[in-house]
């Protein structure tokens, strides 16, 4: 799974998404259902080729998270939402 992440981030930037609204958790059962495509600690980066992904800030709720994250690529940046 963690191959098709540069391709996520890719159509994410391409079609200027502005929200993410996850569904599943990333283990359900002890399998894994969804490869994570933000870095793991807030205030960190991760690099996915031209795509440098920034986990921002996130907000815990009750039964869900939401993060902010921005993501660059050449030196264009778009922020969004992940529910």
């Amino acid at each position: 799974m963690a191959i098709t992440i540069r391709n996520l981030w890719k159509v994410i930037y391409d079609s200027e998404v502005a929200a993410i609204i996850q569904l599943t958790d990333l283990k359900e059962n002890d399998k894994e259902v969804c490869a994570q495509y933000w870095p793991a600690r807030q205030g960190d980066k991760q690099q996915w080729k031209e795509y440098s992904v920034d986990f921002v800030s996130q907000q815990e709720h009750n039964g869900y998270n939401v993060r902010i994250l921005s993501v660059l690529e050449q030196k264009v940046c778009i922020n969004l939402l992940v529910f």
